[in-house]
């Protein structure tokens, strides 16, 4: 276990510092024994997020999108806060979208063990 020097400032933080004896790389946030939630429940945590939530909150956001876009499209894109809306909805759908890219890639680097680190995730 580290040894941890706390200090108060002036705005009433505390703020954790690992004692200068020690090297300053010992102290992980695992470690702390103020820490809620240890390593295997962050990652399970993780697992459940990422392959239940993850892609229902893609699936989501393309739709969404998509009917944002046509909605504003069929209103006129002629005023700018419809073409600004529009264009939201737009970036947004290709940032949800590449987000499920990321996700399909890891996925797949899990079930295609050869696959692991030739996409650009891993670069």
């Amino acid at each position: 276990m580290t040894s941890v020097n706390t200090t108060t400032p002036s705005a009433g933080c505390l703020v954790l510092r690992p004692s200068s004896s020690e090297n300053k790389s010992s102290f992980l946030p695992w470690d702390n024994p103020d820490n809620v939630i240890n390593m295997r429940a962050a990652a399970i945590l993780e697992r459940v997020v990422v392959s239940n939530l993850l892609p229902l909150v893609c699936l989501f956001g393309i739709i969404s999108n998509c009917l944002n876009m046509a909605v504003f499209y069929r209103q006129g894109v002629r005023d700018r806060i419809t073409l600004c809306l529009f264009c939201l909805a737009l970036v947004d759908a290709m940032a949800v979208l590449t987000v499920f890219c990321l996700y399909v890639e890891r996925l797949l680097a899990q079930v295609i063990p050869h696959m692991a680190g030739d996409g650009p995730l891993y670069r």
